[in-house]
């Protein structure tokens, strides 16, 4: 399908998107999968970013984080806030949409002049031809230092901190994200273990519980992220860093405190605070769940007697919303009040504003106001759009449509600085729904949206955003990446785009890989060549990947396997007696099983940007990659089994197919 229609997207396959620090071992954690139409992607040309003087009060609003549809059909998603719980059973539809965009007043922030002091980059790396194969990895190397010498070589931030872990939960570990791109991109984010020391008399520390680190966090000449984990359990995450700062921290988890110290310590404070003011509200709130009251959870007497008991109870409350008008309400009133509920984070940014600079309050103001508007925006897109059209009528979804086009004309004005936008994770998320939304409606792609609203590196940002996200929903990833890559100019959102060529465009051998068999044999990548394979990639809690094995791999390979390659399921689980004790429903022994683990794990995981399970790649007997994922030939059996077919044909054996295979 062509990259500008508006309608359509790639087909939507049932996937498990892996989250970074989500273990496959925690049950089955999907969030759905997302399809994008090429209708979308952007920059606001008008935005600019403002300063709140320290002297006056803020009052704005809401919340945010964001994941996007191509054809718009319902997912089951983790929203946060409000729409927490969705019935996974519930079919949403499609449909298609229009509407006028009608402006609305709305406090404007006072605009900001923002001057990074960095020098315009070199434009003097050229984009590589997406119609030939991949860049070799040594390529790819010399144009990451040719790109990262066009930078200036900021002084990193420091981290000395202390740590009383008293029931020993685990190693304590780092991530450090320099530039935000996606909630899953593995590209310049870096995760490290950090070094427990005891301590000693003379450096003041006298409890024996307490443990010291250090650590660096390498970001660029602007601020990034960081987050502090035990194991997968987070102590401290997403927070702003600036090059130069120097923080101390104190984690007691024995007592459950988390202080800040150190000549920048209010900015951290700050943050602290916010985050948990909004956590506060989302406490505050009841859990609510989606779904229709004719359901057969509610046609149980006992669920609706313990459901009615624990409401009239002081404590936690589920709210329940019917799917349609009822939760489309409670949404837009969300976003009319969004002022009021953001107001007490705002009051705790004031609180903490005479001490932090006009750059950081701005900075903080655009994590809070996105990070409220963002989430809504997508809820709508992926839970409500879709459904307009069949549950509402004419009047009803013009009435709906131009409100939301009234508060996406707000987020607009809101005036954010430049700079914010370039660093902002909750603005990338906002601007990506809100310019989805719009392309949508305007019957644009994603990628004339972006060129009508936006522009400068802001523009290249959301560009590099928008493939971070939904790249492997396309079909024709060569033809996306030429497209994108040829009006992105600016380092590190180009070098983005030519990162993502080698997980999206065959030709290249794959990496070096050791495997480990059900009996502990190693095996290397050296064993897989020879003979055509579809290397299938697994973990043994993805409902998804034991259906797609089920349902089509596995029926494909015994009625094809005549064509001379073999199926090599390949699990990531780390946990070793989970993988063999589950191997029954999601392979087969009588294939050659292995597991990925350790190293090679992460390698392959991060090269390749497997966030989504199952992911099966189709490589020849040199060990070339010829396909990425076989896995989005065809909705159903007969379709994925001709379009399999048609692409073994063309690229394994050479031979013309009668038609090209969609993929």
């Amino acid at each position: 399908m062509e990259l500008r229609k508006v309608a359509q997207s790639p087909p939507e396959p049932s996937i498990h998107r892996s989250a970074v620090h989500v273990s496959p071992h925690s049950g089955d954690t999907h969030r759905g999968e997302e399809t994008l139409s090429d209708t979308f992607q952007g920059s606001y040309k008008s935005f600019s970013l403002a300063s709140i003087p320290k002297s006056e009060s803020l009052s704005f609003r809401h919340e945010a984080n964001a994941e996007s549809t191509s054809d718009i059909r319902h997912l089951t998603s983790e929203i946060k806030l409000n729409f927490g719980l969705i019935n996974p059973d519930q079919d949403m539809g499609a449909g298609e949409v229009t509407s006028g965009l009608q402006p609305a007043p709305v406090p404007v922030l006072p605009s900001g002049q923002f001057n990074s002091g960095r020098e315009a980059l070199s434009q003097s790396t050229e984009a590589q031809s997406l119609a030939s194969p991949v860049l070799s990895e040594v390529e790819a190397c010399v144009l990451c230092l040719a790109s990262s010498n066009k930078l200036a070589s900021p002084s990193p931030a420091l981290i000395y901190g202390e740590l009383i872990n008293p029931d020993s939960l685990g190693p304590l570990q780092l991530e450090v994200v320099p530039y935000f791109f996606s909630e899953n991109s593995p590209y310049k984010r870096t995760q490290m273990d950090l070094v427990l020391e005891d301590g000693e008399f003379f450096d003041g520390i006298v409890n024996p519980m307490v443990k010291k680190f250090s650590a660096k966090l390498n970001l660029s000449e602007r601020p990034g992220y960081f987050s502090i984990y035990i194991q997968s359990r987070p102590i401290l995450e997403k927070y702003i860093a600036y090059p130069g700062d120097s923080l101390k921290l104190s984690l007691d988890l024995m007592k459950m405190d988390v202080l800040f110290a150190g000549p920048q310590s209010t900015f951290y404070e700050a943050q602290y605070a916010i985050q948990r003011e909004r956590k506060r509200r989302e406490f505050s709130y009841p859990r609510m769940m989606i779904t229709s009251r004719s359901s057969s959870f509610f046609q149980n007497p006992d669920n609706i007697q313990k459901m009615e008991s624990f409401n009239q109870n002081f404590g936690s409350e589920l709210l329940v919303l019917e799917p349609g008008k009822e939760s489309l309400d409670f949404l837009m009133e969300e976003l009319r009040t969004g002022m009021d509920l953001i107001q007490p984070q705002l009051q705790v940014l004031e609180n903490y504003s005479s001490q932090l600079s006009d750059e950081q309050i701005q900075l903080l103001q655009t994590e809070i106001w996105s990070g409220f508007y963002g989430p809504l925006l997508t809820t709508f897109r992926k839970f409500h759009l879709p459904i307009l059209n069949s549950r509402f009528s004419p009047e009803d979804q013009k009435r709906y449509l131009d409100e939301m086009a009234v508060h996406l004309s707000k987020i607009k004005e809101f005036g954010f600085s430049e700079k914010s936008q370039l660093i902002s994770a909750n603005f990338l998320m906002l601007a990506l729904e809100s310019t989805i939304l719009k392309a949508i409606w305007n019957k644009n792609s994603f990628y004339d949206q972006v060129e009508e609203e936006w522009e400068g590196e802001i523009a290249d940002r959301l560009r590099s955003g928008f493939l971070s996200n939904y790249l492997s929903t396309f079909p024709n990833p060569d033809k996306v990446l030429n497209q994108y890559i040829s009006n992105t100019r600016q380092s590190p959102w180009k070098d983005r785009i030519e990162s993502l060529i080698q997980s999206h465009i065959p030709g290249e051998p794959i990496l070096p890989i050791t495997l480990m068999g059900l009996n502990n044999q190693k095996v290397t990548e050296k064993d897989l060549i020879g003979q055509p394979a579809v290397l299938y990639f697994y973990f043994s809690t993805c409902s998804h990947s034991a259906k797609f094995f089920r349902e089509k791999l596995y029926p494909l390979y015994q009625e094809t396997k005549n064509l001379g390659y073999q199926l090599i399921p390949i699990s990531v689980d780390d946990d070793q007696a989970l993988w063999k004790a589950r191997l029954e429903q999601y392979s087969d022994s009588g294939l050659p099983n292995y597991n990925l683990r350790d190293e090679s794990k992460s390698k392959w995981v991060n090269h390749y940007e497997i966030q989504t399970y199952p992911k099966a790649i189709l490589i020849d007997k040199e060990g070339k990659i010829q396909s990425f994922n076989i896995r989005n030939l065809g909705k159903d059996y007969h379709s994925f089994k001709s379009g399999f077919i048609q692409l073994y044909e063309s690229k394994i054996q050479n031979t013309k197919p009668n038609s090209s295979p969609a993929f």
